[in-house]
């Protein structure tokens, strides 16, 4: 305290003068009009720019708060679309009721942990058990699939991407109605083969390949892929088909698990029927 007094005495000319200057300018500012309006605009562009700075830090922190709302509301959207609904219509002898009711529900997830460049890909979600994902649930964005769920925990799942030896996608050329298999051959991210497609169907660059609806996994007409190339080998009954992958596996950052409600009720009745 003694150091602190003796500190303001040694030094109380430069304080009287400082608190001198600061009352001039606070009365030429308050009895001149020109001056007190630039000092307004001023004070008020410094507080305006804090408060951006404040605003944009704050809204960088709240980002997955965002991000989560709005992966739930799209997931929300996909489940109204009409690959989502199931035809629940009975004869008129019968009755009936609502004729379309949900088939497919969708949790939204981000992807923590993914690999391009092995030749079996797999990728992590932080959705879990917890959270309604089961193994063999599919993966997709709004505009393409991406893989299926392999092992899950109570809050995170791993995916076998599309980008592996064993992953295997029944899609349809888009207007044709036939059925092939996307398969990655393990070079390029971007590029798949497609096989199956008898030689008797016309095929165009640029064709688009859409989920065939034949599985448990996934809604009919997901994007898929996209025709690059196509040739028919000597002797051969199907096409060699080169397509572009929906998905950009290199920038995947938020994903949807896809929930088949009915999955349990068909998969029974095919085992019935394999059975046989």
């Amino acid at each position: 305290m003694r150091n602190l007094i003796q500190f303001f005495v040694r030094f109380h000319a430069f304080f009287l003068f400082l608190f001198l200057e600061l009352l001039c300018v606070f009365l030429v500012i308050r009895n001149h009009t020109y001056q007190r309006n630039a000092t307004l605009s001023a004070s008020n562009a410094i507080t305006g720019s804090i408060y951006k700075t404040s605003s944009d830090i704050t809204g960088y922190l709240d980002l997955d708060k965002v991000n989560d709302s709005l992966r739930y509301e799209n997931a929300k959207l996909l489940a109204q679309l009409d690959n989502a609904l199931r035809d629940n219509s009975y004869t008129e002898e019968v009755g009936c009721n609502d004729r379309f009711e949900p088939a497919y529900t969708y949790i939204g997830a981000k992807v923590i942990s993914n690999s391009t460049t092995k030749a079996n890909n797999y990728m992590v979600l932080d959705r879990g058990s917890k959270h309604g994902v089961q193994p063999n649930m599919g993966v997709m964005l709004q505009g393409g699939v991406v893989g299926i769920v392999k092992d899950v925990s109570e809050h995170f799942s791993t995916v076998i991407s599309v980008l592996h030896k064993d992953t295997k996608i029944s899609s349809r050329l888009k207007g044709k109605q036939y059925v092939g298999s996307v398969q990655w051959p393990g070079n390029d991210p971007k590029v798949a083969v497609v096989k199956g497609i008898p030689k008797h169907v016309k095929v165009s660059v640029g064709d688009t390949l859409l989920t065939s609806g034949f599985s448990s996994i996934f809604p009919e007409d997901v994007m898929v892929a996209t025709v690059l190339s196509f040739s028919l080998p000597s002797g051969s009954n199907f096409y060699d088909i080169d397509v572009e992958l929906a998905a950009n596996f290199e920038t995947l950052r938020y994903v949807y698990v896809v929930n088949y409600l009915f999955k349990e009720e068909q998969q029974q009745l095919e085992e019935v029927n394999n059975g046989n």
